[in-house]
């Protein structure tokens, strides 16, 4: 049996040979010595081992090798009963070998214990954030919260923003709150509601043009067969707010009201006849014989798109229809000055501008050749000509050659 003495003389020996970081793990050492002496004072060192002590408060509930078996203890007590909400107290000690518990031990112990309960926990993206004997305690203070945001708020939506939900759990009745205010304030630190508002957004989805190809038609004419339509789209969203702050704003829904229609035009590919009409479409604008000439061609200049063609003529010269049509336009026009404007048969709106004096009259019928206006340089002119244009469907102007021939 080693005697007090001995072991007091070897802790003064080594006091003197070692450092100061030596000598103070030395003297713990010797500490240990002695208490294990004093514990066990008939058992070999052989025998002892370091060892962890776990409490839960006064009670002591094994003795363990790491921290990692309470871990497996309380996997094992979650799998055979509920969520272990625990942190004992752990001291560090020498017992006997063989006396380390297993996680097979604690985990039993743990659901034995006088100071454990079964209870309830708010969990918020698995955290535990408060504890309750009462389940329905946690509903009431979860809706508490979202009640208390929602108030004086015209919110669609309450949500809380983490992922909550209330498990059974086992848990020292000294970590439960039994104060629905306190439970209250607890969950609050860590769960906060987001409010959402609902609004529809409305969106219209152009129509596409479909382009087809008619040999019905001549070459040049174009004529609408389906008009377009735009579609309506509706996007139902919802934009959050937490403390009066956006956060997120995401697509609920998304809704075709209406579909577009695609507006459908047939081009036609139909080689024109030019019997009688000088390799034209249609007839020449001008009365037969009469000395005219193109002085301005369709197209750009100076930046800016010339919408027709300038015929140079005298004063006075008859203006005719190219074709078949109604009038839809006899007046001053901005700077067009007096204009007709006629919708032939075909669909094919044609423009005759800059006139001395009008003849055709809004809704009369006209042939092709008939007298419909005399050439003038009313309007933005600078000499007696007649401005022509020609627009398929009533729409964007094109080149008038591709029509008449003088």
């Amino acid at each position: 049996m080693i005697s007090f003495n001995k072991i007091k003389s070897a802790s003064a020996n080594l006091k003197k040979n070692f450092n100061s970081k030596i000598r103070k793990r030395a003297l713990i050492l010797t500490v240990a010595i002695i208490a294990v002496v004093m514990i066990l004072p008939i058992t070999p060192f052989s025998t002892i081992t370091f060892a962890y002590e776990l409490k839960l408060n006064d009670e002591t509930i094994g003795y363990v090798s790491g921290k990692d078996v309470l871990k497996d203890a309380k996997n094992i007590v979650k799998e055979a009963k509920a969520d272990v909400e625990i942190t004992p107290k752990y001291s560090r000690t020498i017992v006997a070998n063989g006396s380390l518990d297993n996680a097979d031990d604690i985990s039993k112990r743990i659901i034995e214990s006088k100071n454990v309960l079964t209870a309830y926990g708010i969990y918020a993206d698995d955290k535990c954030v408060v504890l309750s004997y009462n389940k329905t305690v946690l509903m009431n203070a979860l809706e508490n919260i979202k009640s208390n945001t929602l108030k004086n708020k015209k919110a669609d939506i309450a949500e809380f923003d983490k992922n909550v939900e209330i498990r059974e759990v086992l848990s020292l009745k000294s970590d439960i709150d039994f104060n629905i205010e306190s439970i209250i304030n607890k969950a609050s630190r860590d769960i906060k509601v987001k409010l959402g508002y609902i609004k529809n957004e409305k969106k219209f989805i152009k129509y596409k043009t479909v382009k087809e190809k008619d040999n019905s038609l001549y070459k040049g004419i174009n004529t609408v067969e389906t008009e377009g339509k735009n579609g309506l789209k509706i996007k139902k969203t919802v934009t959050y707010y937490i403390d009066n702050k956006r956060v997120k704003k995401k697509v609920i829904k998304t809704i075709i009201a209406e579909k577009a229609v695609d507006k459908i035009v047939k081009i036609g590919t139909k080689k024109a006849p030019n019997s009688d009409k000088n390799g034209g479409i249609y007839v020449w604008p001008l009365e037969k014989g009469a000395s005219c000439y193109i002085s301005s061609g369709f197209g750009y200049r100076g930046g800016k798109l010339h919408k027709g063609i300038d015929i140079i003529a005298n004063k006075g010269t008859a203006i005719v229809a190219v074709a078949d049509g109604k009038v839809v336009r006899s007046s001053v026009f901005s700077t067009y000055g007096y204009c007709i404007d006629i919708m032939q048969n075909d669909g094919t709106l044609t423009r005759y501008a800059h006139c001395s004096k009008l003849i055709a009259k809004l809704g009369d019928e006209v042939k092709a050749g008939a007298l419909i206006a005399l050439v003038g340089d009313t309007g933005h002119a600078t000499a007696n000509h007649l401005h022509f244009e020609v627009r398929p469907n009533g729409g964007d102007p094109v080149n008038p050659t591709d029509y008449v021939k003088k």
